[in-house]
């Protein structure tokens, strides 16, 4: 799957709300170095990497931290080793707005279906 197909999915599928998200594209080194304040808001994640969506997440308060502590935990057996990975980004679908941060919910689970991440949420079936 390409990255814009992932932007792609969000745009068709949130398209009357797509307004009440910002999209960061964070690379590599850029992942733990950002200094754009919008990583920290409530918001979804996606670990991308060669094609492939490796990890889907969400958190209600900062999403850029909850997304490293992937690393930190080494989900999946995999993110400690790719952790400042040249080819690596994290997709981070943040909102602009407090009213709004349910919709993070209802975004993580959609992409946790459309996605199919290669590292599932232990909350599924």
């Amino acid at each position: 799957m390409k990255m814009q197909s992932v932007i792609d999915a969000f745009e068709n599928e949130f398209t009357a709300h797509k307004h009440k998200f910002e999209l960061i594209d964070l690379k590599g080194d850029e992942i733990r170095g950002s200094r754009d304040n919008r990583v920290a808001r409530a918001g979804v994640y996606v670990f991308f990497k060669d094609e492939t969506v490796l990890k889907v997440g969400k958190s209600l308060s900062n999403a850029r931290k909850r997304a490293l502590e992937h690393f930190r935990d080494n989900t999946g057996k995999i993110m400690k080793d790719i952790d400042g990975n040249k080819d690596l980004h994290l997709l981070l679908f943040t909102v602009n707005k407090r009213e709004n941060e349910h919709w993070v919910i209802a975004l993580e689970d959609f992409y946790e279906w459309k996605l199919k991440p290669s590292i599932r949420s232990d909350r599924r079936c």
